[in-house]
């Protein structure tokens, strides 16, 4: 991990490093379970989810995904007089080289996985994923979060990267997500349109379903003040339990409202996703194997992320090879249990024995042999 210098006074690694992977691990972890349940819920398998639906809870984990984002890059890309670390293109090239090679990586294996078990290759869906089309569906599918990520950091590099600081074009692409949503879904006036590519895109930009630009927004405010004014930040004193009450009781707030868009309900998520981040950043490191686990999952999260999908396919594909007896509750229960273990264990072992030695591979073709910090690593969702 990155150690952050500063005047803050953190010399090492240490709280605000431990409580953000925390709460990224946490976010893919809730991601993984719902991907599970839902997947086992599907016809084509056992027809009945062993839980209560948790898919929008996943669709807030990825939020709060989005709010490490805003948080982390402000960070990677300045210092604590808010003066770029490096010019644009070498923080573009460090983004590339943390998101994008092991995402095509993960998209080849997925699709060539499925056109093994189902002898369909969806050529248009896995093009669309290789260069993060803006619109239509993606293979794996939960690639939708980086046109988010991606967008964002261009709009960040040109806006406070470059020979002249442009802040204000930050401020406009916020404001004009506000726009969007107040007037396409709270006025109904894209009511007739929602359908059309060009709206996919507009909504693409403006941040999606759920205001992913106000959670980037709210992440970089974070980071001001971690920044900036680091006095009025209880730093190291926050227990991690309290960043997972709070996530586990955002989680339920967003699940028990009713299904909706617009520019309310993204101000609540973002809203939401404010005080679980504070957590993270001032939280307390967790002593012993507990601990560790947490580190393990945070800078695991990405792969796990992008991983779980068809490691949970592989394995519904053996239970119905071998009959695997699911007919009881309880053994669909255990089987839920199973597949949200191995499938994050999977993306562990992935991102050491993968994700990890690509990015100095790549990096080192990129940029030679200086490395990359630990810490300046994107979030995803």
């Amino acid at each position: 991990m990155a150690f952050l210098v500063g005047s803050n006074g953190i010399h090492k690694k240490g709280t605000i490093v431990d409580g953000i992977q925390y709460l990224r691990g946490l976010s893919a972890v809730i991601v993984v379970i719902s991907h599970c349940n839902g997947i086992i819920g599907k016809p084509e398998y056992y027809s009945r989810m062993v839980m209560p639906d948790w898919h929008v809870a996943s669709l807030f984990a990825v939020a709060a995904f989005f709010s490490i984002s805003g948080f982390i890059i402000l960070i990677a890309a300045m210092d604590e007089h808010l003066v770029p670390k490096a010019p644009a293109g070498e923080f573009l090239r460090r983004r590339f080289v943390r998101i994008v090679p092991f995402l095509w990586l993960c998209t080849i294996g997925y699709n060539a996985l499925s056109w093994a078990g189902t002898s369909r290759l969806e050529w248009d869906l896995a093009l669309r994923t290789l260069i993060v089309w803006p619109i239509g569906e993606l293979k794996p599918n939960v690639a939708w979060s980086l046109r988010h990520e991606l967008l964002f950091y261009g709009v960040f590099a040109w806006a406070l990267l470059g020979s002249r600081r442009r802040p204000a074009i930050l401020i406009a692409w916020f404001v004009a997500s506000a726009a969007f949503y107040f007037l396409s879904y709270d006025l109904g006036w894209a009511a007739d349109v929602t359908q059309q590519p060009w709206f996919e895109v507009l909504k693409v930009v403006m941040g999606g379903d759920h205001g992913a630009n106000f959670q980037f927004a709210i992440g970089m405010t974070v980071a001001w003040l971690f920044l900036t004014r680091p006095h009025l930040l209880p730093i190291g004193q926050v227990p991690a339990v309290t960043m997972i009450g709070l996530m586990a009781a955002s989680c339920l707030i967003v699940t028990l409202l009713p299904e909706q868009y617009g520019l309310g309900i993204s101000a609540l998520w973002t809203a939401l996703t404010a005080p679980i981040l504070l957590c993270a950043v001032c939280a307390r490191p967790a002593c012993g194997w507990l601990g560790q686990a947490g580190l393990v999952l945070g800078n695991a999260s990405f792969a796990i992320y992008l991983v779980h999908n068809p490691i949970v396919l592989v394995l519904l594909a053996i239970a119905a090879k071998v009959h695997l007896p699911l007919g009881s509750p309880l053994a669909l229960a255990a089987f839920l249990i199973a597949c949200v273990v191995l499938a994050v264990i999977g993306g562990i072992v992935v991102h050491y024995l993968v994700e990890t030695p690509l990015i100095r591979i790549v990096n080192r073709w990129s940029r030679g042999q200086r490395p990359i910090p630990c810490f300046d690593e994107p979030t995803q969702r």
